[in-house]
């Protein structure tokens, strides 16, 4: 239920750290642990399952798919979920108005600011109500501005939720919030 932050210059390997906590890359030595499951030796249609209900991912490129609305976006993972856990157009709806977009739900990626696209990137990763929130220079493609609102959402989103949010950067300024 904390937010955390990691820092370090370019190339130091915050990326790959993140990639190793969300089951993205395997380690070479050593085990990743989730709620006591070792992710790094599951097979991976288990990760994947595993992803899905434990971890939300936020990347510093949205990957938002452009043919989708917003609200289309974030009800993906509920869409892959073997048990939805929520009704997925409802939750999606609740998300993007938690984080200030319910007059921008049906809209796709390309009428949206950076900003907006990358709450709608946040909505998406607390779709399934992941205990942990990986965000990846999360506002690294954004103006001061937008990375401001971005930042209050994640600190919204802990605080409300209860979700574990992990952000690397390299920027001190973000760290520090």
């Amino acid at each position: 239920g904390e937010r955390v932050g990691i820092i370090g210059p370019s190339g130091s390997g915050k990326t790959t750290l993140l990639g190793l906590m969300g089951g993205l890359d395997k380690p070479t030595s050593g085990t990743v642990e989730i709620d006591g499951i070792d992710i790094s030796r599951l097979s991976e249609s288990r990760l994947t399952e595993v992803r899905n209900e434990k971890i939300g991912f936020v990347f510093q490129f949205f990957n938002l798919v452009p043919t989708l609305t917003a609200l289309e976006n974030v009800m993906l993972p509920m869409d892959f979920a073997r048990k939805p856990k929520f009704h997925p157009r409802r939750r999606a709806a609740e998300l993007l108005e938690l984080l200030g977009l319910k007059d921008r739900m049906h809209h796709r990626p390309n009428q949206l600011s950076g900003g907006q696209q990358q709450r709608v990137a946040i909505a998406r990763a607390l779709a399934n109500n992941p205990p942990l929130l990986l965000a990846d220079e999360p506002t690294g493609n954004l103006d001061t501005e937008a990375g401001k609102v971005v930042l209050k959402a994640l600190a919204d989103v802990q605080r409300e939720t209860g979700t574990t949010v992990v952000v690397v950067t390299h920027d001190p300024r973000i760290a520090n919030q």
